[in-house]
């Protein structure tokens, strides 16, 4: 069952589930599903809105002119998926998903003492039509968070460190021993600007999370230090890792996944939070690490801990995800308990930011989706529009209600920068049915990411936490997507 786990093949019409090495009855249509933010009658909304349609892969109800494949479905779990179009064509997809050792438990990194996921690496070279066998992105001894790939634009982007301008294929890990620095035995980045050449490619990032093992402190059981690797060959290997160790906060831990972003100046900006989980409910702190000069120093915005963003009443602000605007800006879209997306902008390249405030995009207490369309200046912020938890006690997996606001996926756009944004359009829903063992999975469509190629949206769904769906959409088919008020609800 491993091997299979690690050979998937697309498949359009039906998709098969692994446990404890056999495999499952096929994952069952659901006879309900959670749209314009009710459960309501799959036969029912399908009969009354013949523009939508079933889509066997997930499966879910979607809208006119979408399409999609399973492209991998885990033993276990699998978490948030990231991709990346590369400087030759090829298409990489990460996501972390359980060990061989570990094979079914739940396999996010937080507040685990002992291996249990890998972060697979797949690569398509036919826009996602097929994909290559997954395989550990490297061979490390500690767990991974979801990468945040990054391949800056500018064209001096190249970055070469002063201790090997190589990749290191030797992939030695990085190990911390309890009470030690965090950089001990990690290469701490000293970067050095280098022009990039025909026999000298672009090098690509991969930022994220780095949980080594060391001894969590209070309440901290996702905060770890913050990284990044980097690759000369499009991910066929990998540098070790580098820390981040911020001039004004040189031990910061906190937990990033989210995008990040490259200003018109070539400053990097890549958001990250601190939560405590000793408080109930829990409480967070959202931030920006910043860097002038190309990764080789940076900043922690506004402050260093625990100065950073946090909303009033609810203790809540993470999960942040800048994106570079058209105009010179930097727009900073949060997550929060509250209802809505809130928002922020930079006028002076990400080192002040105007207070946060709520933006109209109606959204659970889940991440933001936010991305650019091929033009490079409208802005397209997928999101669940619904919302139940009007009385906040805290995050919680098993609350239904909560959980299933994560199932449906509206997008909506914008032409000014985030100043005002268009009606929400309907996209899919989650129709599976609820036969996991948690609401946390039943209902998940959430952390969904996004590239664009050649006028065609790819969008990566970690669906059910438990497999990817690659779906596609032209951008010329935003536009006839429905409205709630042009959708007929039972």
């Amino acid at each position: 069952a491993f091997l299979e786990r690690l050979t998937p093949a697309p498949r359009p019409c039906s998709f098969v589930m692994h446990h404890k090495g056999r495999h499952m009855a096929h994952t069952r249509p659901a006879t309900q599903i959670q749209l314009g933010g009710s459960t309501r009658g799959v036969s029912a909304v399908l009969g009354r809105n013949p523009g939508l349609s079933a889509l066997d892969a997930g499966p879910l109800v979607i809208a006119p002119g979408v399409s999609g494949l399973v492209t991998y479905t885990s033993s276990g779990w699998l978490f948030e998926c990231r991709a990346e179009f590369m400087p030759s064509g090829d298409l990489l997809l990460w996501f972390p998903a359980n060990t061989r050792e570990y094979p079914t438990q739940n396999s996010h990194y937080g507040g685990k003492m002992q291996k249990v996921n890998h972060l697979y690496q797949l690569r398509s070279k036919d826009g996602g039509k097929s994909w290559s066998e997954a395989r550990p992105a490297f061979e490390i001894d500690y767990n991974q968070h979801g990468a945040i790939p990054f391949a800056p634009d500018r064209p001096d982007g190249y970055v070469a460190h002063r201790i090997g301008v190589g990749v290191d294929r030797n992939q030695r890990a990085a190990r911390v021993t309890a009470g030690a620095s965090v950089a001990a035995d990690v290469r701490s980045g000293d970067p050095r600007t280098a022009p990039a050449t025909p026999h000298r490619p672009r090098r690509v990032f991969m930022f994220g999370t780095q949980p080594l093992w060391v001894a969590f402190g209070r309440g901290s059981r996702e905060n770890a230090p913050i990284g990044y690797r980097y690759s000369d060959d499009e991910g066929q290997h990998w540098s070790e890792v580098h820390l981040i160790r911020p001039r004004n906060d040189p031990e910061f831990r906190g937990m990033s996944v989210m995008r990040m972003c490259e200003t018109q100046k070539g400053t990097w900006l890549l958001g990250s939070h601190e939560a405590d989980w000793s408080y109930k409910p829990l409480i967070t702190c959202q931030y920006i690490l910043r860097s002038e000069d190309q990764g080789a120093t940076w900043e922690v915005v506004p402050d260093a801990r625990h100065g950073g963003w946090r909303l009033t009443g609810h203790g809540r602000m993470d999960e942040g995800r800048p994106i570079a605007l058209a105009d010179g800006r930097v727009l900073l879209m949060l997550r929060t308990p509250e209802g809505h997306l809130w928002q922020s902008w930079s006028e002076d390249d990400g080192r002040t930011w105007s207070d946060p405030a709520p933006s109209r995009l109606i959204h659970p207490d889940a991440p933001p989706m936010l991305f650019t369309l091929g033009d490079r200046k409208t802005l397209i912020a997928f999101h669940h529009n619904r919302f139940h938890d009007t009385n906040y006690t805290g995050l919680g997996g098993g609350k239904l209600d909560i959980m299933q606001d994560r199932a449906e996926i509206w997008f909506s756009t914008s032409t000014n920068g985030g100043e005002t944004w268009s009606e929400p359009r309907f996209l899919f829903t989650n129709a599976a049915e609820p036969d996991l063992d948690t609401p946390f999975r039943n209902y998940q469509c959430s952390y969904m990411d996004a590239v664009v190629r050649d006028g065609t949206l790819h969008l990566f769904v970690p669906h059910r936490w438990q497999q990817v769906l690659h779906l596609t959409v032209a951008e010329d088919a935003l536009s006839s997507m429905p409205t709630r008020a042009e959708l007929d609800l039972p």
